[in-house]
C-alpha cells in the first residue's frame, strides 16, 4: 500500500502548497478585484463590503472612528487605495505582502482573512485552521452558534471551490526520472501495488505503466468531481461533544460524512481485505496529521499492517534536518496508533530508510541489505538495482 500525500506532488515541481495557492488567490483574485474597484463588475463577491463601501472616505477622510479602523490600518489602506488608483499591480501587490494581517480588512472570507493574518500554529493548513474555528464556535455562547457556523461554513466551501479551480488551471501533471527510479526499486518483487492517493491531482497517473500497480484509490476523490475537504480526525474529543450537540452544522465539513457519500473509501478497505497474508506501507509526501487521522488509523493500525516505511525527503539539506522531519512523522503517527508497542514494532527505522526523490548510493545498499534483514520471506530472489537509471 502506498500512502500519496501532497509532498508527492511537490516533488515533481508543481506548486500545490496551501501557501502557492494563498499567492494565487492574492495575486489573481483579490487584487484583480482590487484593481477594478470602480467598474459595476460582479467579480467584486470576495472582496469586503465595508471596504468597497467607503473607500472613497478612507482616502479622502484620513482618520474616522465610525469604521473601526486604527491609525495604522488608516494609513496601509490609503496607501493602497493610492497604488490602486494608478493601476500599479506590482506596487499592489508589495502593498499587500508588506503586511498580511491587514488583508483581512479587505475580503469577506473571515477564515481566509485569519489565515493570511497567521492566526493559526501551522501557516495556511486550512483544514486545521478550520477545526480550531469550529472548535471556539463550540466553546462560545450557544446563541451564537447557527450564525457562527453558518459563515464558517460558507468560508470553508468558497475556499474548497477556489482551490479545485486553482488546481484544474494552473497545474499540470509531469513525470519524473527520479521517482520513476524511487517506484523501480521499492516495487521490486512487490506481488501487488495499490495507491491511496490523498491529493485530487493525477499525478501518480504519470507512472500508470509500472509494473505490478493493481489499483489508484483518490481517497479525497479526484478534480473532476465533488471533492472531500474537511477535518478528518472523529476520534477527537471534541468532535463527539460536537456530535452530542445534535447540531449537525458542526459535522458537515467532517470526512467522516463525506466518506459515505463516496465509494472510494469502501475501495479502500476492499484492497486491504484483498491482502490475505497481510501488507506493507509506503508513505510518500504525507504529513500524517490529525486532518486524515481517521482513515489513516484503518490502513496503519491494522493487525494485517506489517511494515511502515517513512522515505526521507532529499531536499532537505542535512542529515538533522531529515531527523527532524521524521521526528514529526513518527509524533504524528504516534497520535494515530493506540499502542506504541505495535508503533515500533511496524515503522522501519530511520536509520533503515532511504531518501526520496533522489536516491544515493547509499541507499541502494541500504535497501538491499534491509528487504534481507525484514522481509526474509520475499528476499530470495530480490535483485535491488545498484546504479541510478539515465533517463532521456
Amino acid at each position: 500500500m502506498v500512502i500519496i500525500g501532497n509532498g508527492f506532488d511537490l516533488a515533481h515541481g508543481l506548486k500545490t502548497s496551501y501557501n502557492d495557492f494563498a499567492n494565487y488567490y492574492l495575486e489573481e483574485i483579490i487584487v484583480d478585484e482590487l484593481l477594478n474597484l470602480d467598474s459595476n463588475s460582479s467579480k467584486k463577491h470576495f472582496l469586503n463590503n465595508k471596504f468597497v463601501q467607503n473607500k472613497n472616505i478612507i482616502k479622502y477622510k484620513g482618520t474616522t472612528v465610525a469604521f473601526s479602523y486604527n491609525e495604522l490600518e488608516l494609513d496601509w489602506l490609503k496607501n493602497l487605495l493610492n497604488h490602486i488608483s494608478n493601476q500599479n499591480i506590482n506596487e499592489v501587490l508589495q502593498c499587500l505582502n508588506s503586511n498580511n494581517d491587514y488583508i483581512k480588512l479587505l475580503i469577506s472570507n473571515k477564515l481566509l482573512g485569519k489565515l493570511y493574518s497567521n492566526s493559526f500554529e501551522n501557516w495556511f493548513d486550512i483544514e486545521q485552521a478550520y477545526y480550531e474555528e469550529l472548535k471556539g464556535i463550540y466553546n462560545s455562547p450557544k446563541e451564537n452558534h447557527n450564525e457562527e457556523l453558518d459563515i464558517l461554513n460558507k468560508n470553508l466551501q468558497e475556499i474548497k471551490e477556489a482551490l479545485k479551480k486553482y488546481l484544474n488551471d494552473k497545474i499540470k501533471p509531469t513525470w519524473s526520472g527520479s521517482v520513476n527510479n524511487s517506484f523501480e526499486n521499492h516495487f521490486i518483487d512487490r506481488e501487488n501495488i495499490s495507491f491511496i492517493n490523498f491529493n485530487y491531482t493525477n499525478t501518480i497517473n504519470c507512472y500508470r505503466d509500472l509494473a505490478n500497480i493493481n489499483s489508484n484509490i483518490h481517497i479525497h476523490n479526484s478534480l473532476s468531481e465533488d471533492i472531500i475537504f474537511g477535518y478528518g480526525d472523529d476520534t477527537d474529543e471534541m468532535y463527539q461533544q460536537m456530535k452530542a450537540s445534535k447540531n449537525n452544522d458542526f459535522l458537515k465539513y467532517f470526512k467522516t460524512f463525506d466518506y459515505l457519500k463516496s465509494k472510494n473509501y469502501r475501495k479502500v478497505l476492499n484492497q486491504l481485505a484483498a491482502f490475505k497474508d497481510g501488507y506493507d506501507v509506503l508513505v510518500i509526501g504525507h504529513s500524517l496529521g490529525g486532518t486524515d487521522k481517521t482513515i489513516l488509523k484503518t490502513i496503519l493500525d491494522n493487525n494485517s499492517c506489517q511494515n511502515i516505511e517513512l522515505l526521507k525527503r532529499s531536499d532537505l539539506d542535512s542529515e538533522k534536518e531529515k531527523e527532524d522531519n521524521s521526528f514529526e512523522l513518527h509524533a504524528n503517527l504516534a497520535r494515530i496508533f493506540d499502542s506504541e508497542a505495535s508503533l515500533r514494532k511496524k515503522v522501519i527505522s530511520l536509520q533503515q530508510s532511504v531518501n526520496f526523490p533522489l536516491m544515493t548510493s547509499i541507499d541502494y545498499t541500504t535497501i538491499n541489505e534491509r528487504e534481507k534483514e525484514l522481509f526474509p520471506r520475499k528476499s530470495n530472489h530480490v535483485t535491488i538495482k545498484t546504479t541510478k537509471t539515465t533517463y532521456k
